[in-house]
């Protein structure tokens, strides 16, 4: 038996979701400082994007694998999923429009052995054996600098840019998810008319069998001789 099309859509979704994560998470390994704790930000849509990728995977494990199929609560699971999906895409979408200065928006600065752009030494040990060096990071802090200030695409375009994808592939999941719930829902309903009709079936065919066994009692009797003709 082949897979049921609301399970294939269950497969998409979570392959989305696994990569909506993963965009996620290089996102906050990039830009995060691992001295403070991660924003709420970054929490909240990764633990719902985890938990929704986790009940999917179960169920495509369920289906596939174990070869079991539940049709009402494929269609429970569905439904759950989206709501989740829609939830990590809003607190992402909330923070990308309310919150642009977010440590996750915002590219980490490098770093040097002479000091951040802050409090850059240059008389340092560093930059007396390496001042190409000192130099390069001078013009880098530099042009920093003006794309903070200005708001500019240098810093930014990265982090932003790849907040847009997941924003999307988590709203891309979230319709994959509701398809899939209309879909075992179909699913259910053929299953229910299936057993309705078979449990007909089977009740016609006990009333046909009482009725022909009454008709061969009676035709028994209808052929019996009556007490007249047995003389």
């Amino acid at each position: 038996m082949g897979i049921e099309l609301h399970t294939k859509f269950r497969l998409l979704h979570a392959a989305l979701c696994f990569l909506s994560i993963v965009i996620l998470l290089v996102l906050g390994v990039t830009n995060l400082s691992r001295d403070q704790p991660p924003p709420w930000i970054f929490l909240a849509p990764l633990i719902i994007l985890c938990l929704a990728f986790i009940l999917s995977t179960v169920f495509c494990i369920v289906r596939v694998v174990i070869r079991v199929n539940f049709p009402v609560v494929g269609f429970a699971a569905h439904g759950l999923a989206s709501v989740l999906y829609a939830a990590a895409a809003t607190i992402l979408l909330y923070a990308f429009i309310f919150l642009p200065k977010s440590p996750l928006f915002t590219t980490k600065e490098k770093l040097h052995p002479a000091g951040t752009c802050a409090n850059f030494n240059l008389e340092s040990a560093s930059c007396t054996e390496n001042w190409d060096s000192c130099q390069k990071h001078i013009t880098y802090c530099h042009d920093r600098m003006e794309a903070l200030t200005r708001g500019g695409i240098n810093p930014d375009i990265t982090p932003k840019s790849m907040v847009i994808v997941d924003i999307s592939l988590a709203y891309i999941c979230m319709l994959t998810a509701f398809i899939g719930a209309y879909f075992a829902y179909e699913d259910y309903q053929d299953s229910e008319y299936e057993e309705e009709s078979m449990d007909g079936e089977g009740a016609a065919g006990g009333s046909g069998g009482t009725r022909q066994c009454y008709t061969l009692g009676r035709a028994n009797l209808e052929h019996s001789p009556k007490p007249s003709q047995m003389v």
